[in-house]
């Protein structure tokens, strides 16, 4: 039984009240909308990423002067 507030048999959900634009709807099936996001531009902030050269290691996650770092890399072009 729709509206209820129990979710039963093949409800998918039932909040129990007769408002239809919340995120219940009143035949008891979601309102929700999916949503989606995209990324333009990543930047790696932490954990940084290290290299090892010769026996030392370098941070290559930003370099000095806007180089080949992994954040120039990872840019959209």
């Amino acid at each position: 039984m729709c509206l209820n507030g129990v979710i039963e048999g093949t409800e998918q959900c039932d909040d129990g009240n007769m408002v239809n634009t919340d995120a219940c709807s009143n035949t008891c099936t979601t309102n929700v909308v999916p949503t989606a996001f995209r990324m333009d531009t990543l930047r790696l902030r932490d954990p940084h990423a290290f290299l090892q050269i010769f026996l030392s290691c370098s941070d290559i996650t930003e370099t000095a002067f806007g180089g080949n770092g992994v954040n120039q890399q990872s840019r959209r072009r």
